[in-house]
């Protein structure tokens, strides 16, 4: 049975990527319809087995945070919408221990890590396809099915370290995986330009010192051949994206210091103004578009998942929802040096993209949250292991 969910959460990650392209009536997206098989089989399986992984620090700012958003129902101006966002949480609090407890190896990290590698395939293969019959979501821009520009660049964004490192370990017996993923990389990034999102575009920049970063790994002629193959990659990509879509990225340094950011500096003033008459616990999860209409003469999202988390859930929200990026952050840094490169790129891309989208509630960001956690966890087992066997021969030397 644990074999059974382990399966299950493989192919819900691999979902995920491109979740919003299948939906039902009633239920939503394909990804909460499969995680409900999956919280079915590990319920059982820790059912009958009686085992249970030991809760991590992380766990611990997870779970005051989902608690929150749902304590917010009490002082919450829009019920309705914190109802909602309470549920959203209560069942992300749920997907993060499932996650945790079935990644309990490094092979199995890595599993996840490349089924959801083989599920930002599809997206990105969903762009381009748009792109070939010149299907527009605005002008100049492209998207994956059911997604807007900016989600779905960000998403294929986060592919990029995962796909560079994973190719970097494959053993010889899986070459092939090896070069998907190093394909995937100028796919990926040719598909957050044909978005045209400015967002998703400098997310691009930590995965792209953690690629230059790495390659100091490499011998001389291995390096300067992946160098020449990047070079000529980034030459073909530009030569095919859309001149106004080029365009559009390029104007982001004016926009960031002369602009307001396609309105977002005003979102982000009416949501600081707000949040003046609740500081301490905030609006109520799912009612920034509420709070700031009368301001705005409409309701609009945050647009910055920090802003959107304090006005919802004022500062002690605010504090929780960081000591969960705080809690995954320390875990990167026990890693090793190319392991912890990774994660940091990978971190440093989900914050970048949560400063200019509402994503606290969206499902990569506490996925790989908990695997960079998870994936500390198994290291520090190993070497409080290796440190055993090591006292054990010791004393046993003595004796």
């Amino acid at each position: 049975m644990r074999n059974l969910s382990f399966w299950l959460l493989l192919i819900l990650v691999f979902v995920i990527p491109w979740e919003n392209a299948v939906t039902f009536e009633g239920l939503g997206t394909i990804s909460r319809f499969l995680g409900l098989f999956l919280f079915v089989a590990w319920f059982t399986c820790t059912l009958f087995s009686c085992r249970v992984r030991r809760p991590h620090l992380f766990h611990v700012f997870v779970g005051a945070f989902v608690l929150w958003n749902a304590a917010g129902l009490f002082w919450s101006v829009d019920p309705d919408a914190t109802i909602k966002r309470a549920m959203t949480f209560i069942q992300l609090g749920m997907l993060t221990f499932i996650i945790w407890d079935l990644n309990r190896t490094a092979p199995a990290i890595r599993s996840v890590l490349q089924a959801y590698i083989f599920g930002a395939c599809v997206s990105v293969g969903s762009i381009i396809y748009n792109f070939l019959l010149n299907q527009e979501v605005g002008f100049g821009r492209f998207a994956a099915a059911g997604f807007d520009p900016n989600d779905i660049g960000v998403i294929i964004a986060i592919g990029i370290p995962l796909a560079w490192y994973l190719a970097f370990v494959q053993p010889g017996r899986h070459r092939a995986l090896a070069w998907l993923n190093y394909a995937y990389i100028p796919l990926a990034v040719f598909g957050v330009l044909l978005t045209a999102s400015r967002d998703a575009s400098l997310a691009l920049i930590p995965s792209i010192f953690f690629m230059l970063w790495s390659l100091r790994k490499l011998d001389l002629s291995r390096r300067v051949a992946v160098i020449t193959a990047l070079l000529c990659s980034a030459w073909l990509i530009y030569s095919i994206v859309p001149a106004y879509s080029l365009e559009r990225l390029a104007s982001t340094t004016n926009e960031v210091t002369q602009g307001n950011l396609n309105s977002r500096t005003l979102i982000w003033e009416a949501g600081l103004r707000v949040y003046h008459d609740s500081p301490l616990w905030g609006a109520g999860g799912g009612a920034y578009p509420y709070v700031v209409q009368p301001v705005l003469g409409r309701e609009v999202v945050a647009h910055n998942s920090f802003l959107s988390v304090l006005v919802e859930c004022g500062i002690i929200g605010l504090c929780l929802f960081l000591g969960v990026l705080l809690s995954a952050l320390r875990s990167a840094n026990r890693h090793d040096l190319m392991q912890r490169a990774m994660w940091l790129a990978v971190i440093a891309v989900i914050v970048l993209g949560a400063s200019a989208l509402t994503w606290e509630y969206r499902k990569p960001l506490w996925l790989f949250m908990t695997l960079v956690v998870a994936s500390s966890s198994i290291l520090l087992s190993e070497n409080r292991e290796e440190s055993g066997m090591e006292q054990h021969m010791l004393e046993g030397g003595v004796s």
